[in-house]
């Protein structure tokens, strides 16, 4: 069992973000997970297959079992913009930030197993995991990238409502059964059994969609800043949906011929939390248009929006859902 006491100032100071490089890092588990498999079964079967981008040597990087990984759960980052670029600066940066001396434990252990990556040097192992990792996420993930990070984004939504009506400790005690929080201390499920204090940097949780149970913890070590917190990932809320295909409408329908394909379009996309930016990706539309049709559809009462962070998202409102279902 992980123990950690928590003053009230530690508990005022608790945060929910959303960080990309939880969920790619998390989404490899799925080559060792079985009980994730079922869940995410399309991702798992494109795992399986060693020609897809970056799988082949991620796989080498972080199965094998008696070398250490390269590839760990980092510490967070706030405010991560969701743009394919920032992500992939995301990764590279997190790669690089892993210490010479671990890198280079890595490195000997490969040698010694024969592995195509034993002969590089620290640099190049470095180039090696991120070159894997930007190829994963823009090969494998990113087709569905923006529904996941809605996911995760709604998840954080639904906690901040949470928090106004149970209190912290009612959205700490429903994270999941491995998670338990009595005003107090913070009890986490664990082989190893450690009691700590609330580390300077404080506590940060992040719901994680390719995780179907337990959770994933990180805290400060010798290599961290001092203001490192401790950050925890748990199962987003609703991850199951990740899966589940829009309704395309058709040309004639009645909500097109009443407001018109690109604001029927919208709504369709808005059923999870979504950006400008992201729509005007998703709908192949300059970011001024998209910006316009929000602000008509969010005055006539069928949007809401949020920021989190820099950034604004917009979803259906109890209107605009009821709308949509009809």
């Amino acid at each position: 069992m992980i123990r950690v006491r928590c003053s009230a100032g530690d508990i005022a100071a608790i945060k929910f973000v959303v960080d990309p490089a939880w969920n790619i890092l998390s989404s490899m588990s799925l080559f060792v997970q079985p009980s994730s498999r079922s869940l995410h079964a399309p991702l798992a079967t494109a795992l399986r297959d060693q020609n897809a981008p970056g799988v082949a040597t991620l796989r080498s990087l972080t199965t094998n079992p008696t070398a250490p990984s390269l590839l760990v759960v980092p510490g967070y980052a706030y405010d991560v913009d969701n743009s394919p670029a920032a992500v992939t600066e995301r990764l590279r940066s997190l790669v690089t930030a892993i210490p010479d001396q671990d890198v280079h434990g890595v490195a000997e252990r490969l040698r010694e197993q024969g592995s195509p990556y034993g002969d590089e040097d620290v640099a190049g192992l470095r180039r090696v995991a991120q070159d894997a990792l930007v190829d994963y996420f823009t090969g494998v993930l990113q087709p569905f990238w923006d529904r996941a990070h809605a996911i995760a984004l709604r998840d954080l939504n639904m906690r901040a409502e949470q928090i106004v009506k149970d209190g912290i400790g009612g959205v700490l005690n429903d994270l999941n059964d491995q998670i338990s929080f009595d005003g107090q201390v913070l009890e986490l499920q664990h082989e190893f059994d450690i009691d700590i204090a609330a580390p300077p940097g404080g506590l940060v949780f992040t719901p994680v969609v390719f995780k179907a149970s337990g959770f994933i913890v990180h805290g400060p070590d010798e290599n961290d800043e001092p203001d490192m917190p401790v950050a925890i990932g748990y199962p987003a809320w609703g991850a199951a949906t990740l899966w589940l295909q829009e309704p395309e409408q058709s040309a004639t329908s009645s909500l097109e011929q009443l407001m018109g394909s690109t604001r029927s379009r919208i709504l369709s996309k808005a059923t999870v939390p979504v950006s400008t930016t992201d729509l005007a990706a998703q709908l192949d539309l300059p970011k001024p248009t998209v910006s316009g049709h929000l602000k008509v559809l969010e005055r006539a009462g069928l949007l809401s929006q949020f920021r989190r962070g820099r950034f604004v998202y917009y979803q259906l409102s109890p209107a605009g859902l009821a709308l949509r279902g009809n």
